[in-house]
């Protein structure tokens, strides 16, 4: 497939934040050097607002199960997501490819695009994830590309949103459920007992996140410190007892029943 048909038959969609020039530019220079067509999307500042109060933040069940809020990077991150999945929709895009402005890609990866669009479509979401320690979990083959990739799917929640291909279906069921919501974008991908999507991760993946760039979310997202007290803090144990429970069941659920419908 050409180069230059990409583009038309998956447009490539990157989240940057407008007073991130530089790096703007590093990614333009690596998708140029592919010969890949891109657009860029300008990212949500969750710092440049008051991110804890946007109708689409439910912090209150974030706090229950999770014992303090996303962080304002967090928030800004899950709107930019959600602002593409509204475009796409809005514009009628059947796929997209969506990237943070902070990945590196394999010399291969147009090929295993092209691939992706000459095979048969059968999943929502396609995650590209570089860590193959997912694979430990339990893990189905489900189709092995002629360039060496893999897809499968897996019994696991692993996080990172760097990369994806999702359909509009996807988009249009993900706008549903981050109406309101609690959860970081890449968690919600993962969710596919709630969402009922399939969702298939690559393995090896042709597009890492690259770690030596600092991440516009900021580090705060790490902190598990406690930020809740009175009741909320005393019912917190039972409230992230239930959270692990449901959550468990919800991934074997989704392996065993959604992902072999």
């Amino acid at each position: 497939m050409n180069k230059s048909v990409i583009g038309k038959s998956l447009p490539i969609i990157i989240i940057n934040r407008a007073k991130d020039t530089a790096r703007r530019q590093v990614m333009s220079q690596r998708l140029d050097l592919l010969g890949l067509k891109y657009q860029f999307f300008e990212a949500v500042d969750g710092h440049s607002f008051d991110a804890h109060n946007v109708p689409e933040y439910d912090g209150n069940r974030r706090r229950q199960y999770f014992g303090r809020d996303l962080t304002a990077g967090e928030i800004g991150c899950l709107l930019s997501h959600r602002a593409i999945y509204k475009m796409m929709v809005g514009e009628n895009m059947e796929r997209a490819l969506i990237l943070e402005d902070d990945t590196i890609f394999q010399p291969e990866f147009p090929e295993v695009l092209s691939a992706l669009l000459e095979g048969d479509l059968q999943w929502d979401i396609l995650r590209f994830l570089n860590a193959a320690k997912i694979l430990k979990s339990p893990h189905r083959l489900l189709k092995s590309l002629s360039t060496g990739h893999n897809l499968y799917t897996i019994q696991a929640t692993p996080g990172g949103a760097y990369a994806y291909i999702l359909t509009k279906h996807a988009a249009k069921r993900l706008l549903d459920h981050t109406e309101k919501n609690w959860l970081p974008i890449d968690m919600m991908h993962g969710w596919c007992w709630k969402t009922k999507l399939q969702v298939v991760a690559m393995l090896p993946s042709p597009v890492v996140a690259d770690y030596d760039v600092k991440s516009t979310i900021g580090d705060q997202r790490f902190d598990k410190t406690l930020h809740i007290s009175g009741i909320v803090r005393a019912l917190f144990p039972l409230y992230r007892m239930w959270f692990k429970f449901s959550s468990g069941i919800g991934k074997r659920y989704a392996f065993r029943i959604l992902a072999k419908k």
